[in-house]
């Protein structure tokens, strides 16, 4: 009787155990919610990782601002969900979380939030960086590091005669410079318009209407400075904020290179009774003539010996002709009353001339004691100094009246 009574509690028991069931978890969980911080004009991305046995549904819960809260359905690939909060305006701030619901219920993460920040403006890579009055140039600096196209960009001078660089003119390679000649009367070269010095000006460079960079050298303007011949307005460095004076420019390169100073040498003033000669460098850099060539009435060659050209900046050199010593000047004489042509070669071309031979429109007699000079240095009319001013500025002579 004992063994039938187990034997019914053993398949009493077999049978219950068969028709119990392992429970299923039947609720998600959420981990590892990260979102992107979006700019204007952005939608922020938020991610998370969605863990559940049983179906699912995810959504992002978003509020902009003071606004009602809105749903995106996240899509999963894997565990991993994403959703997108459309773009918001400037200064908007979103608050957002994520939810997932099973049939047992739904879960939520903890709320992040974000405030939509100003899209950054993009650095300045394309700049007016130099003007040369005088030859009417100015120069483009491309500060980025790949080569750009300005061709369809437009110049403007005081606000108009709109110039617009033609296809295939526009190419300055990275780090590069690009060069237009103004008062061009070839369009395809650069603008009509002039750049005065003196009168001053405003030139503007254009992208589909907007400013890409602008210098205001006008008369009115605080900063105004008077560009004279030989010199440019140049960005202190490539692409700097402050505008400078520089003698010679760099037109077509660096603003920090060495600056290319214009070399002006004059035969200046002549001295007959002495058979005295004065060469005036006018340029703001010393100069070095050794090479150069002196001629009387274009025959006579006499080249001035190394270690005896030398000329400071805005200098004299005082050469003597006549001289039994080849190395202190030319054997050649000067002729007050005959008159002369005196000629200044470098490499077989003229540097400088003056024609005071007797058949010259111009011919003047040069007493001894008297000089023929130009009445200002390097300036372009001749006169007689009763009182010569050899080895010094021509501004201590005394003009002959």
């Amino acid at each position: 009787m004992k063994k039938t009574i187990f034997a019914a509690f053993a398949i009493l028991a077999l049978v219950f155990s068969s028709c119990v069931k392992d429970e299923t978890y039947p609720f998600a969980s959420i981990s590892k919610v990260t979102g992107t911080t979006p700019i204007a004009g952005e939608e922020a991305v938020v991610t998370a990782t969605i863990s559940a046995l049983v179906d699912v549904a995810v959504n992002l819960i978003y509020i902009a601002g003071n606004g009602l809260p809105q749903t995106v359905a996240m899509t999963g690939s894997g565990d991993t969900y994403t959703g997108k909060i459309p773009a918001q305006p400037v200064g908007a701030n979103v608050t957002y979380y994520v939810e997932a619901t099973t049939a047992a219920g739904t879960v939520k993460s903890a709320e992040t939030s974000y405030v939509v920040a100003e899209k950054p403006a993009e650095p300045k890579t394309i700049f007016i960086n130099e003007v040369n009055c005088g030859t009417k140039q100015f120069e483009i600096y491309n500060g980025s590091d790949k080569a750009v196209d300005i061709a369809g960009y437009v110049f403007k001078k005081d606000g108009s005669g709109d110039w617009e660089v033609p296809a295939g003119k526009g190419n300055i390679p990275a780090k590069g410079f690009l060069v237009f000649t103004a008062k061009n009367p070839d369009p395809a070269e650069g603008p009509s318009f002039g750049i005065s010095g003196t009168k001053g000006f405003i030139l503007t460079m254009l992208k589909n209407g907007e400013v890409v960079d602008e210098i205001d050298n006008s008369v009115t303007a605080e900063t105004f400075k008077t560009v004279e011949d030989g010199w440019t307005l140049s960005r202190k460095t490539d692409g700097a904020d402050e505008w400078v004076l520089v003698e010679g420019g760099t037109i077509g390169y660096s603003n920090g290179a060495e600056p290319v100073v214009e070399i002006k040498l004059f035969i200046n003033e002549v001295n007959c009774g002495s058979k005295q000669f004065e060469i005036y460098n006018g340029s703001s850099k010393e100069v070095d003539i050794a090479g150069y060539v002196f001629q009387k009435d274009k025959s006579g060659d006499w080249e001035v010996p190394a270690g005896k050209g030398t000329i400071p900046a805005k200098g004299f050199l005082v050469f003597t002709a006549k001289n039994p010593d080849i190395n202190e000047g030319p054997g050649f004489g000067i002729s007050g009353t005959k008159g002369f042509i005196l000629t200044l070669l470098k490499g077989g071309e003229i540097v400088d001339e003056i024609d005071n031979s007797a058949t010259a429109e111009t011919f003047k007699t040069v007493a001894d004691g008297e000089s023929l000079g130009r009445k200002k240095d390097g300036d372009a009319e001749w006169v007689l100094f009763s009182t010569p001013s050899i080895g010094e500025t021509n501004a201590n002579g005394v003009i002959k009246q």
